[in-house]
């Protein structure tokens, strides 16, 4: 199967040969032929994640050889005319033509000068474009014959005052209706010919200074008239088709779902647009357009497996951090955060060590001396990073826990109130290893009779031994029932909440677990709260990451 083409001059076209990809032995293969009138367009192969690779032009047909057999898009591209997409389905050992009429569309653009199908110059000035001559009269005549009605008019030469080199022209002196109905007839035709987008139009222009001369008057004298001078409007709107394969993919625009495709959006602001698709099973896929008045703009993506989270099921992140589902929507870290963890953030954020953390700093012990807003941006970094790669979907993020989440993990499913504060209620023999009190020996890391070398007369547990006296490597205890490390003991872990309540503490940040330094009974309580000033910093304080998913 061949095409022949040539432009509307009689051009004698010939083939240009390429291999549109390198093939390995035994891949199924078949060719495409690419051709256009007029020829020249730019031929660009869309991939299956929406981007367009150049694969050559029509100067010549073109010849695709070992093309992967299935579906192929392409699209051509040729200044003043509209982009044209072409699809069809590869064959092994076959050619298929592609291509066809581009077809014309040279419209006014921002800020360029631009000629309407009359020969006419227009200017651009103040998001319209105007022209310093009037319609010629041949023009209304015109009008007035396809309308087939009398129309009352007075003509005149104008002259432009103030421009030089303009000559005077004839032209008619119309009231305002019948220049309205003169120019939606004139702007019909326009976008006939591609002249005129479908949002753009004509319209009277009466801000042109002018002197008229050689007056020829209608039967209406008293009726104010016009010479017709033309502005072009164009309304600040863009096009978006939106595509993805499989279809049926949700669109959200501005963090608001807009439909599925695929889709066709009008009258868009132009701007620049962030557009995520998200589709079950399938990886969220984000696209960035920058959306110009009066383009049609295409995005098409073929959507990823899904390779990220499955909020059901344990999985280790990025950091190799073990994430527990925890209930519907919401996973906890098995863990607390590790130096480690911090360090790698650190690393490819340029951000210098002593701006970390002071204290010694071994790859497994818990990161600590954090204040929560550093938290905040470490979890926004992960977030970002995680989306990029495909690990989780744009509908997942990390934070701190919620308070509510942590004592949950830590065994407590019955606590009620709407503020941490309103939970705060000491619950006595509920901790998150079980219910005695002192605990068996080396269940958490505390403030014990290791600790002596730092801690003041009475301010550790002389009964019990963990063998470290201040913080341990994570996960050197055994974890709770729920499958949770160090909820108990080692560091402090801050929540997202705030306190809450009528208290003074309202505003204060809530801490729970207890830490290497703690000793009292009332600190390894489940239901115990910590209320410190958002500012804390310690080297006893420091976070677990929780991931959570949108509905």
């Amino acid at each position: 199967t061949g095409t022949e083409t040539g432009t509307e001059t009689g051009t004698e076209t010939g083939t240009e040969t390429g291999t549109e990809t390198g093939t390995e032995t035994g891949t199924e293969t078949g060719n495409v032929r690419l051709a256009s009138v007029p020829s020249g367009a730019d031929v660009f192969k869309i991939l299956e994640n929406g981007e367009k690779e150049i694969v050559g032009d029509t100067s010549t047909d073109l010849f695709l050889t070992e093309v992967p057999v299935g579906n192929v898009t392409y699209e051509l591209l040729l200044e003043g005319y509209r982009p044209k997409r072409v699809e069809g389905i590869v064959i092994e050992n076959e050619t298929i033509a592609l291509g066809g009429m581009l077809e014309f569309f040279k419209p006014p653009l921002n800020d360029s000068i631009w000629n309407n199908s009359l020969g006419m110059t227009f200017v651009p000035k103040d998001g319209a474009h105007i022209s310093f001559f009037p319609m010629n009269l041949s023009v209304f005549e015109n009008f007035i014959k396809e309308k087939q009605q009398t129309i009352d008019y007075h003509e005149a030469n104008i002259f432009v005052t103030g421009q030089e080199n303009l000559e005077e022209l004839r032209t008619a002196l119309v009231g305002e209706k019948t220049a309205g109905l003169f120019f939606e007839w004139l702007t019909f035709i326009e976008r006939q010919k591609g002249y005129l987008s479908d949002n753009q139009y004509y319209i009277l222009n009466k801000e042109i200074d002018h002197e008229k001369t050689d007056v020829k008057y209608g039967k209406d004298v008293f009726e104010q008239r016009f010479p017709l001078f033309a502005s072009v409007q164009s309304p600040s709107y863009a096009q978006l088709e939106i595509q993805s394969f499989p279809s049926s993919a949700s669109v959200f625009l501005k963090d608001m779902l807009i439909g599925k495709t695929n889709l066709t959006l009008s009258d868009i602001k132009p701007e620049r647009l962030e557009i995520i698709l998200r589709l079950k099973g399938y990886r969220d896929e984000k696209r960035i357009v920058e959306l110009q008045p009066n383009i049609d703009h295409y995005v098409s993506v073929r959507m990823r497996l899904s390779a990220g989270a499955d909020m059901t099921k344990k999985w280790n992140n990025s950091l190799g951090v073990p994430m527990i589902p925890l209930k519907e929507r919401v996973m906890m870290a098995a863990w607390e955060t590790r130096n480690k963890d911090y360090e790698f953030y650190c690393s490819l954020n340029n951000l210098k060590k002593d701006d970390i953390d002071p204290s010694d700093n071994l790859p497994n012990y818990p990161k600590a001396n954090i204040s929560i807003d550093e938290i905040n941006r470490f979890c926004d970094w992960l977030t970002n990073y995680e989306r990029d790669k495909g690990l989780i979907s744009y509908s997942q993020r990390y934070q701190l826990p919620k308070d509510k989440d942590w004592s949950l993990a830590a065994g407590l499913e019955d606590e009620k109130g709407q503020s941490p504060s309103a939970r705060d209620k000491l619950i006595d023999g509920k901790f998150p290893w079980g219910s005695n009190w002192p605990p068996d020996i080396r269940t958490l890391n505390m403030a014990d009779k290791s600790s002596s070398s730092w801690a003041s007369d009475g301010k550790f547990l002389e009964s019990y031994s963990d063998d470290y006296p201040l913080a341990a490597p994570v996960g050197s205890f055994p974890p709770n029932k729920n499958g949770f490390y160090d909820l108990s003991g080692n560091l402090w872990e801050w929540v997202e909440e705030l306190y809450g309540g009528q208290s003074s503490f309202s505003q204060w940040a809530v801490a729970r677990g207890g830490s290497y330094q703690s000793y009292k009974k009332q600190s390894f309580l489940s239901s115990y709260r910590n209320v410190q000033i958002p500012e804390k910093k310690g080297l006893s304080y420091g976070f677990r990451l929780a991931l959570y998913e949108d509905d």
